[in-house]
Protein backbone atom coordinates (compact mmCIF):
# COMPACT_ATOMS: atom_id res chain seq x y z
CA UNK A 1 0.00 0.00 0.00
CA UNK A 2 1.37 3.49 -0.68
CA UNK A 3 1.53 6.12 1.92
CA UNK A 4 -0.30 8.94 1.19
CA UNK A 5 -1.60 12.87 2.07
CA UNK A 6 -5.26 13.07 3.07
CA UNK A 7 -5.39 15.34 -0.09
CA UNK A 8 -4.45 13.10 -2.53
CA UNK A 9 -6.27 10.14 -0.91
CA UNK A 10 -8.74 8.85 -3.35
CA UNK A 11 -10.25 6.37 -0.98
CA UNK A 12 -14.46 6.62 -0.23
CA UNK A 13 -14.54 8.06 3.30
CA UNK A 14 -16.83 6.79 5.57
CA UNK A 15 -16.71 8.47 8.77
CA UNK A 16 -14.71 11.42 10.82
CA UNK A 17 -14.24 11.49 14.11
CA UNK A 18 -13.99 14.25 16.56
CA UNK A 19 -13.87 11.89 19.48
CA UNK A 20 -15.09 8.54 20.62
CA UNK A 21 -18.10 10.16 20.86
CA UNK A 22 -18.86 12.69 18.03
CA UNK A 23 -18.77 11.28 14.75
CA UNK A 24 -20.17 12.11 11.18
CA UNK A 25 -20.83 8.72 9.55
CA UNK A 26 -22.27 8.13 5.66
CA UNK A 27 -25.96 6.91 5.75
CA UNK A 28 -26.67 8.40 9.07
CA UNK A 29 -28.63 11.68 9.85
CA UNK A 30 -28.81 12.08 5.69
CA UNK A 31 -24.80 12.35 5.56
CA UNK A 32 -24.55 11.29 1.53
CA UNK A 33 -20.64 12.18 1.30
CA UNK A 34 -17.82 13.47 3.03
CA UNK A 35 -14.83 14.50 1.03
CA UNK A 36 -11.20 15.77 1.69
CA UNK A 37 -10.35 18.67 -0.50
CA UNK A 38 -7.76 21.47 0.16
CA UNK A 39 -8.69 25.43 1.24
CA UNK A 40 -6.14 27.99 0.86
CA UNK A 41 -3.93 28.74 3.72
CA UNK A 42 -0.59 30.38 4.30
CA UNK A 43 1.86 28.86 2.00
CA UNK A 44 -0.11 25.70 1.96
CA UNK A 45 -3.43 24.40 1.66
CA UNK A 46 -5.29 23.16 4.52
CA UNK A 47 -6.81 20.16 4.53
CA UNK A 48 -10.85 20.83 5.28
CA UNK A 49 -14.04 18.41 4.80
CA UNK A 50 -16.70 18.66 3.07
CA UNK A 51 -20.29 16.67 4.54
CA UNK A 52 -22.68 16.45 2.01
CA UNK A 53 -26.63 15.47 2.21
CA UNK A 54 -26.97 14.73 -1.33
CA UNK A 55 -26.14 18.09 -3.17
CA UNK A 56 -26.17 20.42 -0.51
CA UNK A 57 -23.41 21.59 1.32
CA UNK A 58 -24.01 20.71 4.98
CA UNK A 59 -21.15 21.61 6.62
CA UNK A 60 -17.37 22.50 6.48
CA UNK A 61 -14.88 20.79 8.94
CA UNK A 62 -11.50 21.93 9.50
CA UNK A 63 -9.06 18.88 9.40
CA UNK A 64 -7.80 19.84 12.53
CA UNK A 65 -10.72 18.80 14.70
CA UNK A 66 -10.57 15.72 13.36
CA UNK A 67 -9.51 12.56 15.31
CA UNK A 68 -9.82 9.93 12.67
CA UNK A 69 -10.86 8.91 9.17
CA UNK A 70 -12.32 5.27 8.57
CA UNK A 71 -12.62 4.50 5.09
CA UNK A 72 -14.71 2.33 2.91
CA UNK A 73 -13.43 -0.87 2.68
CA UNK A 74 -13.95 -2.55 -0.69
CA UNK A 75 -16.39 -5.54 -1.03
Amino acid sequence: MNLTTLLSDEREIDSIWFSQDVVITVGRNGVTKIEAYGEPGEMALVPWFRILKGDFLYARVNSKMIDTVVYKEKP
